[in-house]
Order: structure tokens, then sequence, then C-alpha cells
């Protein structure tokens, strides 16, 4: 293992943000395609929630996410700095990728 390798029992702090930032989305777009106001910006969880329903696509949305999520702190003991820059990039581009189909779907200017 590597010298830095630190023993630690907590998940990292980007692992909680990346996962409250997808929960947060989850909730908003369930609310939004339950009620008809709203449509899936991404066609892999539209196509999920049209083949399987809501609670497929609730299902969909913890797998792919929570699979990564398992597996970065997993490696969290092997390659510490790299997980944490991993989950950072995540977090800019979830939220990225969040605010430019908003705004797509939208058609904000």
């Amino acid at each position: 293992m590597p010298a830095d390798h630190r023993r630690t029992s907590h998940v990292l702090r980007e692992t909680v943000i990346l996962a409250t930032m997808c929960l947060g989305d989850l909730l908003f777009t369930s609310y939004l395609l339950a009620t008809g106001h709203g449509i899936e910006a991404n066609p892999v969880m539209a196509l999920a929630y049209s083949r399987f329903g809501p609670y497929g696509f609730v299902l969909v949305k913890a797998a792919l996410v929570g699979i990564p999520l398992v597996i970065a702190e997993t490696s969290r003991p092997y390659c510490e700095s790299l997980v944490i820059r991993s989950l950072r990039t995540a977090i800019a581009a979830y939220g990225l990728l969040w605010f430019l189909g908003t705004v797509a779907i939208n058609r904000w200017v």
C-alpha cells in the first residue's frame, strides 16, 4: 500500500456532495415527471422512465450513481488523491451537464 495510505471510517466529502446532488436531481425530476411539469433531459434516464416507470427510474439512477461511488470509496486506500480528483471532476461535470440540460429544455438564453 502507498506510504500516504490513511485508514478512515468516513466517506469523502466529495462522495457526499455528489450523492446529494444526484439525490436532489432525482427527487426534483421525479416530482416534475409525476406532476407532468417536466421531462427528463438525460436520454438514458428518459428511456429508463419510459420503460420501467418511476420505480425503475429510481433503481436505475441509484445503480448508475451508487455503483461508481462504491467503487471510488473502495479504491481510496490505493490512490486517495486520484479518487478525490475524479470525484471533484464528476461534481463539476454533473453540475455543468445539469445546468446545460435545464437551459436546453427550457430554452433559456
